[in-house]
């Protein structure tokens, strides 16, 4: 089997490779479709049921995935190891569906379908679905072969994507799915359809039935893609159905034996192990018992250094090797002055996520947001409608971004405690003397602020470079005093001024330099012995 995905993976990669040698070309047609048509594996659960993998899917499967990086850390057979696997793992879970609903007599199936046809377990709500699903997939590949037609003319920042919040879905509220399935395939432009299916045509996923017919939903890919969002329907019943079973076997007396197990469990911990837990810690799998005191979390709001002065800084100690730790440290800070603070959400904008657009602003609603509405965080930029909101559809216009609002630091953090510091009481500043030259901004502590640790992540999501504390769990671990030995893990100002901040023991915020930029350090929680550290 090693050899045989071997030289499949080489083959397919040959494929692929040929988008951009033969594009606009037809020299590669039949014998393509002929290779993609092998079986590259054959799962089977039940006698009743048997599918065959084939290497158009895992074509498919490889183009959804974004295609292979060599920043990823794999080789290129893991990496299609990997697909296959997940395609093995699809099958499997899928037939397991199937066979679970086609066995429940009380399940209402259409019988005009065939058994194990997905579209049998369906309602016709949810074959709509699954319709919009696919074709909304299709229309946007096409649309981008369109945009790469604009692409020179477009007023647009190019940005590097921005990760969204866990769980986030770009919500499309109120769109007639009904109406978009009746419109099927956009084929208005031709141009960019023609590029669409010549790009399917070099990886051999038309398919005959679409050379007879010419209709776009009977190209394999179309096809491929309808099936596999009709079985994603199917997956979501059995999930369902799974969960509820699960939930009726569970009680009160259960999730106590549970919860005093991993509470026992974690009262035996010695110092080491508490820490690499408190280290992993999140909402799903939380700590219940500190036996150790001081320790605690801090978010981290980096405001990264440019490469011309991380070249900067690296020059100080290589002009001066001699340099005192108080000279390099004032030195660097000269240097961080210059530091230019823009929002990071541009690629929500152009993804057109969720948002809404008042007298010019944006600002993201919905799961894009911590807050409540009122408290929700601006885009910090211009933008521009390039596609008007369009009534039929219910969806709503597109903007790009024209424009990155640039801050000093004196104007950041002006804007930072504005945003903060709507409805609390005046801060008080913290002594934080012991850092010198590192510190730029003294802590800030702040009393009755609505939605603190929210309005912090919205603040880290807009403007943080630091992809590490997007989405972390209550921030990164501060340690008392190092745990009394050398196992400091961060520069010595970020957790110098943690343990400071933590101290204070107030919902507040510290800024300090290290080479990688400005740290805007928030409070976010400390253990204590035998809490509830959750």
């Amino acid at each position: 089997m090693k050899k045989r995905l071997t030289a499949i993976i080489s083959s397919l990669l040959s494929v692929l490779l040929s988008v951009s040698i033969f594009s606009g070309c037809n020299l590669v047609t039949t014998d393509t479709e002929k290779d993609m048509a092998q079986v590259i594996a054959t799962v089977s659960i039940n006698q009743s049921l048997s599918d065959e993998i084939y290497k158009s899917d895992l074509a498919i499967a490889y183009m959804s995935s974004g295609g292979y990086s060599s920043d990823s850390g794999v080789t290129v057979e893991e990496f299609f190891d990997d697909l296959v696997n997940t395609l093995l793992s699809q099958r499997i879970v899928v037939q397991s569906a199937l066979l679970d609903l086609e066995n429940d007599a009380t399940f209402v199936k259409d019988e005009s379908v065939a058994k194990f046809q997905p579209q049998r377990y369906l309602t016709s709500q949810q074959k709509i679905e699954a319709e919009y699903t696919a074709f909304k997939s299709v229309n946007n590949l096409i649309g981008a072969f369109k945009d790469s037609e604009d692409a020179k003319q477009q007023d647009t920042l190019v940005e590097e994507v921005r990760t969204a919040p866990l769980n986030a879905s770009n919500a499309e509220a109120d769109v007639d799915k009904n109406a978009y399935v009746q419109k099927g395939i956009d084929v208005s432009d031709r141009k960019a359809f023609n590029k669409f299916v010549n790009y399917l045509e070099v990886n051999g996923l038309v398919g005959a039935t679409y050379r007879k017919t010419t209709k776009a939903v009977d190209l394999e890919y179309v096809q491929t893609l309808l099936t596999s969002a009709y079985e994603d329907q199917v997956i979501s019943i059995y999930e369902k159905r799974l969960s509820s079973k699960a939930k009726a076997q569970i009680t009160y007396e259960v999730i106590e034996s549970k919860y005093q197990a991993l509470f026992s469990e974690q009262s035996q911990w010695n110092n080491k192990e508490f820490v690499e837990k408190l280290d992993s810690a999140t909402a799903d799998s939380p700590l219940l018992y500190s036996a150790y005191d001081n320790y605690g979390y801090v978010y981290n709001l980096l405001l990264g250094v440019s490469d011309y002065q991380k070249e900067q800084i690296e020059s100080i100690r290589t002009d001066n090797p001699n340099v005192s730790d108080d000279e390099y440290a004032q030195k660097r800070s000269e240097i961080l002055k210059d530091t230019v603070v823009r929002d990071q959400r541009s690629t929500w904008v152009l993804a057109n996520y969720d948002n809404q657009v008042e007298n010019g602003i944006l600002t993201f609603t919905g799961d894009y947001t911590f807050t409540t509405a009122k408290n929700s965080l601006s885009f910090k930029g211009a933008v521009k409608e390039i596609a008007p909101a369009n009534e039929e559809e219910k969806t709503k216009a597109q903007y790009t971004v024209t424009d990155l609002t640039p801050y000093s630091l004196t104007d950041f953090v002006k804007l930072l405690e504005e945003y903060l510091g709507g409805t609390a009481s005046a801060p008080e500043k913290a002594d934080f003397t012991t850092l010198g030259a590192s510190l730029y901004q003294p802590a800030t502590i702040l009393t009755g602020v609505e939605e603190y640790q929210e309005k912090i992540n919205e603040l880290i999501f807009a403007f943080s470079t630091d992809a590490g504390s997007l989405s972390s769990y209550k921030g990164y671990v501060i340690k008392p005093e190092v745990d009394g030995s050398n196992s400091e893990t961060y520069v010595k100002t970020f957790g110098d001024a943690g343990r400071l901040l933590l101290k204070e023991g107030k919902d507040g915020y510290a800024i300090v330099a290290s080479d990688y930029g400005y740290h805007v350090m928030f409070y976010s929680s400390v253990n204590k012995p035998a809490d509830n550290c959750d």
